[in-house]
């Protein structure tokens, strides 16, 4: 009896080492995810955060605006053209940072830090519940190596792409809850479960990946609950087939078609399907080697970063072969209950989703896009280490002895993560606003017209800072026109190029060369006579910018700039009806535009002084 005792006493407290241990891991992988990005912080917004947050006139309204979010397409505040996108959770949640701290992206990074140290914590305790029956370095490791991975720094420190980590936090959650599910049989998980994973596709729709990932981790861990994982599935399909609907409901009730941009995936104009397919593969291998050796890292990929191959080459050859390789590994070790195997899959499946092999989407390249996939890596590449140099399945009753016996794989992996955690910490400041990044990315992107021109119209901008002298400002747009020269060195029919070079020389007062350039853009591109317009009206050119207004204002109707343009222009030429009538509607749309009012003011009296004059 004394000795049962002491033997339940010694499991007791084994069992509480192990908790101990547990906690502590927990609190490692928490605290590190958060002190990786504590160094953002300090950071504003950057690239899409404008489109987003900042200059979107929806989101700004705060949480007032949160049922015209669910009701529309991703950017309905900042263009009137329909992206093609529907994350209303996503956006509502940075509709409720701006209601509490207006203005201020420290909220948002603080957020993004948050949630990304909590997706650590999440993914941990979901696999360590799913690979009960291993080694619980491995999935310590596995999420260690996720978290370091400096293939992340534009999720956490881009606060626009909050919608990437919540994707992943929710389909995590899903997945936990299922798990649960199956272990104690109660349909409260299965439910709970299920709304993790709609949410999940509120915020992101590539979410829906989940839709095979998850009841794969089942199968592999529980082949026994068949019944369970089909239903699990059932509830999943469902839940995604509802969310397809609602988004095709709010997507397809506005007139307006989104079409993908060439300069950001110049798949759009590749009619071959040989070419296509090689170019995509290209993009996949890509992939591949950011996850493996994650430099350069670059904030975007567009058109003229990477040559377009015309037909199949070496790399989108090789690319392809490794591809199928890994497929049939992935399938082969699978059915051996092998998790090199699970994490290939897991891999192939949620890369696929941004493969632009079943339909295009916004971008060719984005390392955003390997947030999900690249967990599939980390659990592939660790169990690889694990496999060769550590003892990966059987779980120690001593916990001391899992470290002791798995040295050579704590040294291994301890020290890719140092190197990622160095990388990531170093390519973080890069992220503190548009110009600093751009900036630094230009020299991995010499060849690429469109970095060339975003730096050019970012030193413009700055050249309007108001503690400049007029030399100083002029310093700024000098360094602007030469990088957008650049530009149109690499592409010369580049005429978002030309008419920033344009803005530029009217800034330095060359009002000659800005007319050429802008006539030159104008010719290149012929449905896009705004600018020229402006620059006319600007000059007291009348008579020339009434046409080219006429046309932007048939081109994109409503628009209570063009028509405030419109107005002074037909009252410089002394059409004062046509000039009272754009001026009205100008008001009409905008009420508070002072200038307008002021216009329409004037073009009322000079209009009764003609009459006056006529009687």
């Amino acid at each position: 009896m004394a000795k049962l005792k002491s033997k339940e006493f010694e499991i007791k407290k084994l069992q509480n080492k192990q908790i101990e241990l547990n906690k502590w891991l927990e609190l490692i992988l928490f605290i590190f995810g958060t002190l990786l990005y504590i160094n953002t912080l300090n950071h504003g917004y950057v690239l899409d955060d404008f489109s987003i947050i900042k200059d979107n006139k929806v989101t700004t309204k705060g949480i007032s605006s949160i049922p015209t979010v669910f009701s529309n397409f991703y950017r309905i505040g900042y263009n009137l053209e329909n992206d093609g996108i529907y994350r209303p959770f996503t956006v509502s949640i940075f509709a409720i940072e701006w209601q509490i701290a207006p203005n201020k992206p420290a909220l948002g990074h603080f957020i993004n830090i948050l949630l990304y140290a909590l997706t650590g914590l999440i993914i941990f305790k979901t696999l360590k519940k799913l690979f009960f029956n291993y080694n619980i370095l491995f999935p310590f490791f596995s999420t260690l190596i996720f978290i370091c991975h400096p293939i992340h720094t534009e999720v956490v420190a881009n606060i626009k792409s909050l919608d990437e980590i919540l994707s992943l936090l929710f389909g995590f959650l899903c997945l936990n809850n299922l798990i649960d599910y199956i272990n104690e049989n109660k349909l409260k998980n299965l439910f709970i479960g299920i709304i993790y994973f709609f949410i999940g596709l509120l915020s992101k729709e590539s979410s829906i990946s989940f839709l095979l990932v998850i009841p794969l981790l089942l199968y592999f861990q529980f082949p026994k609950e068949i019944s369970k994982i089909k239903k699990s599935f059932l509830f999943l399909f469902l839940s995604a087939s509802i969310f397809l609907l609602i988004r095709y409901l709010i997507l397809h009730k506005s007139q307006n078609s989104f079409n993908v941009d060439e300069v950001y995936n110049p798949l759009i104009s590749i009619s071959d399907p040989i070419q296509r397919i090689s170019n995509e593969m290209f993009a996949l291998g890509y992939y591949l080697k950011l996850l493996i050796i994650p430099s350069p890292l670059i904030y975007i990929y567009t058109l003229g970063q990477f040559p377009i191959l015309e037909t199949l080459n070496v790399l989108s050859i090789v690319s392809l072969v490794i591809y199928i390789i890994l497929l049939f590994f992935g399938i082969k070790l699978i059915l051996k209950r092998n998790i090199i195997g699970l994490g290939i899959l897991f891999f192939l499946i949620t890369i696929f989703v941004y493969s632009n092999l079943l339909f295009l989407i916004g971008a060719f390249i984005a390392e955003r896009f390997l947030y999900n996939p690249s967990l599939g890596f980390c659990i592939a590449f660790v169990a690889f280490i694990f496999k060769i140099f550590g003892d990966d399945k059987t779980l120690k009753s001593d916990y001391f002895n899992v470290f002791n016996s798995n040295k050579k794989v704590i040294y291994i992996l301890f020290s890719v993560a140092i190197l990622f955690s160095i990388l990531t910490i170093t390519r973080n400041p890069d992220w503190k606003d548009n110009f600093t990044l751009i900036k630094a990315d230009i020299k991995k992107q010499e060849n690429s017209y469109f970095a060339h021109q975003a730096l050019g119209e970012e030193y413009i901008k700055l050249s309007v800072k108001k503690t400049f002298t007029k030399e100083q400002s002029n310093q700024y747009v000098l360094k602007g026109l030469e990088e957008l020269e650049m530009s149109l060195t690499l592409n010369p029919n580049n005429y978002n190029a030309l008419n920033r070079a344009a803005i530029a020389a009217t800034y330095l007062g060359d009002l000659e060369k800005a007319e050429i350039l802008f006539k030159k853009a104008l010719k290149i591109d012929s449905t896009n006579p705004e600018y020229l317009g402006q620059f006319y009206v600007d000059n007291g050119k009348h008579l020339e910018a009434v046409p080219l207004l006429e046309k932007v204002n048939k081109n994109a109707p409503n628009n209570p700039k063009t028509l405030m343009l419109l107005g002074i222009s037909y009252g410089a030429v002394k059409k004062y009806p046509e000039a009272i009538n754009y001026l009205n509607q100008s008001i009409k749309i905008a009420p508070l535009n002072e200038q307008a009012k002021f216009y329409l003011s004037a073009a009322i009296k000079l209009n009764n002084d003609s009459l006056i004059k006529l009687k």
